[in-house]
């Protein structure tokens, strides 16, 4: 009981003073987010789902975190890549995915554990063969490192 009053009453705190940026590093198979101003809290089923709080000296980490997989890759500055499409999803052996980029892009596969499982390149269209994949879900990023962009999403394998 003490560890949830000190825990409620550092996110108070964190809350309170500065502004906090939580990095959406975590994969989870059920759950959601709800943001107000500048704040996000991302949760899973019954459990809280956050990156870190850094607020001056104050530092906070609580909940299912995996590793930091935007830092590890170098795309902590990256801005949001738009028209992407990937299907199906649920995947059975192949996810499509088609951009309307015209130069060379990365695709990388992770597992739940934060694990690269897949890295390619690609133009435009790719099929990603995950045939291989026990049923999970998978975090999918699409990376174009010329225009600095990337695109995430969740791909759930039956």
């Amino acid at each position: 009981m003490k560890n949830i009053f000190l825990i409620i009453m550092l996110l108070v705190f964190a809350f309170s003073f500065g502004q906090t940026n939580i990095k959406k590093s975590s994969i989870s198979t059920a759950g959601g987010s709800a943001v107000s101003g500048t704040k996000t809290l991302l949760f899973a089923v019954g459990e809280v789902n956050v990156s870190e709080y850094n607020v001056n000296n104050l530092h906070l980490s609580e909940g299912f975190i995996n590793p930091d997989i935007w830092q590890t890759n170098g795309l902590q500055n990256y801005g949001e890549l738009h028209g992407v499409s990937y299907y199906p999803n649920p995947v059975k052996d192949y996810c499509y995915v088609n951009t309307e980029i015209e130069n060379t892009c990365e695709i990388k596969v992770f597992d739940i554990n934060g694990k690269l499982l897949s890295d390619l390149s690609f133009n435009q269209n790719v099929a990603v063969d995950m045939s291989n994949y026990k049923p999970a879900t998978y975090l999918l990023l699409i990376i174009d490192r010329k225009n600095q962009k990337v695109f995430s999403a969740y791909v759930i394998k039956e």
